[in-house]
């Protein structure tokens, strides 16, 4: 019988635990559900450690999500591996509709939909859900890795520094012929930053991250073309819609591009897989008790 593991990578995650792990401890489908805490130094570990069904992986220091990664690999016991931060929190039924199409042979991995929480008027509010739109308009293209993902146990591990887990994931899984197929009804709620400072340097990261696996093994995203990005926006009617956001939201990814390319040249985090806490991105639900 297949076996069905949960991995949840934290750090200092007190605020979202509880709330991801209620909706995890409630569905019937996974075989073990385990948190890898990285050297928390708030109540992450005692959080995860009061669900008697959850077991607790810790590190001593905080090592880069890539190793955290590498201790669920090695520690959990499924045959399908369902993989999420701790700062996404699967909506009811998420984690069946996710591993269903991998009861297909030739499907490899799967992701859901990512949907965040920014619901204001700032510019960098509009800016991330233009983000998460295009990438569920790409992925209904052609499927990506991203938030919530779950996958075969068909490689052993990921490269320790890489600073985007996800796309080293999806390497590994087209690298040997398998199919990922996005799943938009399994929806998991995030939130992006909320200053322009933190949002350019959530996206300077992602963008040095790829620059850096395109190096190691030749990948490229499906979003890394402009002119893609630019026929949707205005096929979409984005660019109609709301002229002036969407436009401001393109200068700023451009801009974080351009950031990255310079820290690319001079080698910035080339051997490090870990990267600061994107604070104001933390704190999902608030003081809220219900999504």
């Amino acid at each position: 019988m297949t076996k069905i593991s949960v991995g949840i990578c934290a750090y200092n995650e007190e605020g979202n635990l509880p709330h991801i792990l209620s909706v995890m401890t409630q569905e019937s489908l996974p075989d073990e559900i385990v948190v890898v805490a990285s050297g928390c130094t708030d109540r992450t570990v005692d959080v995860a450690k009061s669900y008697s069904s959850v077991r607790v992986l810790e590190q001593e220091r905080r090592e880069g999500k890539a190793s955290a990664i590498n201790l669920f690999l090695a520690e959990s016991v499924g045959d399908y591996l369902i993989l999420e931060s701790a700062d996404a929190i699967p909506l009811p039924g998420a984690i069946s509709k996710l591993i269903s199409p991998l009861g297909d042979d030739a499907v490899g991995a799967t992701t859901g939909r990512p949907k965040p929480l920014n619901n204001g008027d700032s510019m960098v509010d509009f800016a991330t859900n233009l983000l998460w739109d295009l990438h569920h308009l790409f992925n209904l293209r052609k499927a990506k890795l991203s938030e919530a993902i779950a996958f075969k146990r068909v490689f052993r591990l990921i490269p320790r520094r890489t600073k985007v887990d996800d796309a080293c994931i999806e390497t590994a899984i087209r690298a040997q012929g398998y199919r990922i197929v996005y799943v938009p009804d399994a929806v998991f709620i995030n939130k992006g930053p909320q200053t322009v400072a933190d949002f350019i340097a959530q996206r300077r990261r992602v963008s040095l991250g790829l620059r850096y696996l395109h190096d190691d093994v030749g990948f490229v995203p499906v979003t890394a073309k402009p002119l893609d990005t630019l026929k949707l926006l205005v096929g979409k009617g984005y660019l109609w819609r709301s002229p002036v956001g969407t436009v401001s939201a393109m200068a700023l990814e451009a801009w974080c591009r351009w950031l990255a390319r310079g820290d690319y040249k001079r080698g910035v985090g080339r051997d490090d897989g870990s990267w600061d806490m994107v604070k104001s991105s933390k704190g999902l639900l608030d003081n809220r008790t219900s999504i």
